[in-house]
């Protein structure tokens, strides 16, 4: 058997196609020998019939994906066709808004389903229906494009139906936004009304209560005035029957007669009896009882002008009282929030300056007891005893528990700084004996640096010294460079026992000191220094010197 031109290609069903138009397959199938045998002519019918099916394997492979590119283009429209149909129940401008932005989302959104996946989905059924195998053996075009064509058929009824749909969602979405627009505007109307009747029975409530109530007078100048202030509010009276009354009738009236209607949508207030019961309220007898309560007042002023005068007196006693604990509140806060602060103590100095601040605050603390809260004291008890009395009436300080209690937080403050400042106290000279422990473990270990640092330049001395090679000519010569050599043992002896091992010892003592309370505990920051400085002693002083000795 032998391979046809199509095999050679490597073609798999591919359309394969030579300039001029004419397929690989049959160009193969031209320039074969005529069959010379029946096996011959067998296999160039198998090798056609292989071409042909994985052509049309291929072409069955994009139709596939036609079919998934139809049913996503199918769901984009059925949730597209259900949003259509959906009616939402909109209340509000806000409202109105978001579902006409999402109607233009949908637009969009459809112009680019008709750019990208239509316009995909077409393209694909194009060359699936302009695919086609033929040869001098058999032909192939793929086998249902009526299937094809009927897809795509469907997605551009729909598209139609689509867009049928979309013309009769919009106007009435449009309708909601200014029908909402309509209703807002009346239900600013309403509330305007509202606002109005509200301010007419706030002013008769207001009135009322100003002429039910026994004012306390602040001074002489205001007796007088709240006489003077109940002449005008006659007037007043009148001249808010002539003006908000009869505006808030009028606005009821255009609000009940306001209507929005068009083919899609009517509207008009839901309300409008209780527009109706507003004005009806304020017509009511408030009036008659406004004057009623008038003539009572008129009785009472008279006795407010000479009890004035001593409660005037008591009021700036109050002022003051107030004025001195507000600047004790802050004088205690102040400190309070000093107490509370835990300094960052890094050495004694530091500790001992926060000692001073704590001393000067502890004096500064007996000074201010003994003037400041000293007259904050008597003055609130000069309040509390203070009395007015006559026939006609009677007037303490109302509130004396507020005096008091202002007086009583000032002495909560000081046991707050007392308590607060003893623990402070007891912090800091932990601090300070800290620090202080602190620096003297420091220059034990400043020392140990020190000390390690002679011994290495010693040990690097002794190195130089024992792999130095003297040249000796003489037997004198000789005898000096060994007795050179009897001190520097002589002194590496002396080195180990004395300075190394004194060494180790304040090394041990620099990594074994350790101060703890139950505020605050330290440890020398370095240890590894100490360590490091210990382990590369003994190579230093040993490994190279050692070697020197043989």
């Amino acid at each position: 058997m032998h391979a046809s031109i199509f095999d050679a290609c490597g073609s798999s069903g591919r359309n394969d196609f030579l300039k001029n138009g004419t397929r690989v397959t049959d160009v193969a199938l031209t320039m074969t020998p005529a069959p010379q045998t029946l096996a011959d002519e067998k296999q160039l019918v198998l090798d056609d019939h292989l071409a042909r099916e994985e052509y049309a394997e291929h072409t069955r492979l994009m139709a596939g994906q036609h079919v998934d590119k139809h049913k996503q283009i199918e769901a984009w429209i059925t949730e597209k066709d259900d949003y259509l149909k959906i009616r939402e129940d909109i209340d509000t401008v806000e409202d109105a808004h978001y579902f006409l932005s999402k109607f233009d989302a949908y637009v969009s959104d459809k112009a680019v389903m008709t750019e990208a996946s239509v316009s995909s989905l077409k393209a694909l059924g194009t060359a699936i229906l302009a695919r086609k195998h033929e040869s001098v053996y058999s032909q192939y075009v793929y086998e249902a494009p009526e299937e094809v064509t009927a897809r795509e058929n469907h997605v551009d009824s729909c598209w139609v139906v689509l867009d049928q749909l979309s013309e009769a969602k919009k106007p009435i979405l449009v309708d909601h936004l200014m029908r909402n627009r309509f209703q807002n505007k009346v239900r600013l109307w309403v509330k305007s009304h509202q606002d109005l009747h509200a301010g007419i029975v706030a002013w008769v409530d207001g009135r009322r209560r100003y002429l039910q109530t026994k004012e306390t007078i602040d001074s002489i100048n205001e007796a007088q005035l709240q006489l003077s202030l109940l002449r005008a509010y006659g007037q007043e009276k009148e001249d808010k029957s002539q003006g908000s009354v009869v505006a808030l009738k009028a606005a009821g009236s255009e609000i009940r007669e306001a209507e929005y209607k068009t083919e899609i949508s009517q509207w008009k207030y839901e309300k409008p009896e209780e527009v109706e019961a507003l004005e009806a309220e304020i017509e009511g007898p408030l009036w008659a009882e406004l004057t009623t309560l008038s003539d009572e007042k008129q009785r009472v002023l008279a006795d407010d002008l000479a009890r004035e005068q001593f409660k005037e007196k008591v009021r700036l006693w109050v002022k003051n009282h107030e004025e001195m604990f507000s600047l004790l509140e802050l004088w205690s806060l102040e400190k309070i929030r000093y107490l509370e602060v835990k300094e960052t103590i890094s050495n004694s100095e530091e500790a001992k300056a926060q000692l001073s601040l704590l001393a000067a605050f502890g004096t500064e603390k007996v000074g201010v007891l003994e003037t400041s809260v000293a007259s904050l004291n008597k003055l609130g008890a000069e309040i509390r005893a203070a009395v007015y009395e006559t026939e006609y009436s009677r007037w303490v300080y109302p509130a004396p528990a507020e005096v008091s209690a202002l007086e009583g937080k000032v002495v909560t403050h000081w046991e707050t700084m007392a308590a607060k400042s003893a623990s402070k106290q007891l912090v800091l000279e932990d601090d300070l004996a800290r620090e202080l422990y602190a620096e003297a473990t420091r220059l034990l270990a400043d020392q140990h640096g020190r000390e390690a640092g002679r011994v290495m330049a010693w040990a690097a001395l002794q190195d130089a010294y024992l792999k130095l090679r003297e040249e000796c000519d003489t037997e004198p010569q000789g005898e000096y460079l060994l007795s050179v050599f009897d001190a520097y043992v002589t002194a590496k002896a002396t080195t180990t026992s004395t300075t190394v091992s004194s060494l180790k010892s304040l090394g041990a003592t620099v990594l074994a000191r350790k101060y703890e309370t139950s505020y605050s505990s330290y440890v020398y920051e370095k240890p590894e220094d100490v360590t490091a400085r210990e382990v590369k002693l003994n190579p230093s002083l040993f490994t190279s010197i050692n070697l020197g000795l043989h």
